[in-house]
């Protein structure tokens, strides 16, 4: 008996040691599952204070910028088409010529030897032709006897054609007026038909040569306003798209455009660099949102937009972009809020609280 006593005795002992082992674990465990989700519950009623804006439409211009290259309105390396000795030099080098003015005189002395006794021939052979049509007339000589005076002579009016022709060409003249620079020969100085005399370009108007990606070609017309300047200067010239070329360049996947400007006081230089802005189309009721609003992911581009309380997840397609702002075409309508900070930290549907509102998109 006294052995199961104690039996009895060490088994409770045992049972009261082992409570007091294992409730303290327990007891601890469940007071902190209990506490976590008290604290889940606060962080859930907790919002994230952010910057909003209140999105807006405005007229907008679709403009692309480009790097340009000035050109003469017309430009010509003058040139002899004869080999010969320069006998006269008649323009002052950087001075206005007009169409058609003598530039350049070629010794022509042997061209007008030749000439002159072709002339003298002429008159002979003139006589010969009117002899042997009267003679053919009275029937004292055969038809083959005129035609070969009437051959002869014809073949030296040819002959004196192709002299005058030969003299002209000893006659440089401007073929368009303009202003005609430095030369490089002398008189005296023999020339061939490699040798550059001067180069003669008209500045009355100028060409402006640029190129756009080929997506904008569709966009491109004649008669489009252009803006451009040249490197260093502060204001914009105006002028209009003159021709577009037809076809696309397909190693720099871009399309040639001409612009011409009107250059009033020759304030273009020919082969300036330009600066050069083309108005493409304008659009109506264009939404802009600042740049940094939007996310840019693998799938697309996205933004939070404000409602009810939360930052809903919203996708978005975008068209042009600024240093600045990008333009949204579908996704989000003027009037609607979108978030601007901390936007990085936000989770779609997750709450949060309208601090303060930016001012709408500046152009």
């Amino acid at each position: 008996m006294k052995k199961q006593a104690k039996i009895i005795l060490y088994s409770a002992v045992a049972v009261v040691f082992l409570t007091i082992l294992i409730i303290p674990r327990i007891g601890p465990s469940s007071g902190e599952s209990i506490g976590n989700k008290k604290d889940e519950k606060q962080n859930a009623n907790i919002s994230l204070s952010v910057r909003g804006l209140i999105v807006t439409t405005r007229d907008i211009s679709n403009n692309i910028s480009s790097i340009g290259t000035a050109l003469a309105s017309e430009e010509v390396e003058i040139k002899s088409e004869i080999t010969g000795r320069v006998t006269g030099i008649f323009f002052k080098e950087g001075s206005l010529v007009s169409k058609g003015q003598l530039l350049i005189k070629i010794n022509d002395l042997e061209l007008q030897a030749q000439l002159s006794k072709a002339k003298n021939s002429l008159k002979l052979l003139k006589d010969k032709a009117d002899r042997q049509s009267t003679l053919y007339e009275k029937q004292f000589i055969s038809k083959e006897n005129l035609d070969l005076a009437l051959n002869e002579l014809n073949s030296l009016k040819s002959d004196i054609e192709l002299l005058n022709v030969q003299i002209s060409k000893t006659e440089i003249r401007a073929p368009f007026p303009g202003k005609i620079g430095i030369r490089s020969i002398s008189e005296g100085a023999y020339v061939s038909s490699s040798t550059v005399i001067a180069n003669l370009q008209n500045i009355s108007q100028i060409k402006i040569d640029f190129t756009i990606p080929e997506k904008y070609a569709s966009l491109i017309k004649l008669a489009d306003n252009i803006m451009f300047k040249p490197t260093g200067e502060k204001d914009f010239l105006y002028g209009k798209v003159y021709a577009i070329e037809p076809k696309i360049n397909t190693a720099t996947r871009t399309i040639l455009v001409r612009g011409l400007y009107s250059n009033a006081g020759n304030k273009v230089i020919p082969g300036s660099f330009l600066d050069v802005k083309l108005e493409l189309q304008k659009i109506s009721n264009a939404v802009l949102i600042p740049s940094y609003a939007l996310i840019q992911e693998v799938k697309g581009d996205m933004v939070f937009v404000y409602r009810g309380g939360k930052a809903v997840r919203q996708t978005v397609e975008t068209a042009q972009r600024t240093e600045s702002s990008v333009q949204v075409t579908s996704g989000i309508n003027g009037g609607d809020t979108i978030i601007t900070t901390g936007i990085l930290q936000l989770k779609n549907n997750m709450k949060v609280k309208i601090g303060s509102f930016e001012e709408k998109e500046k152009p």
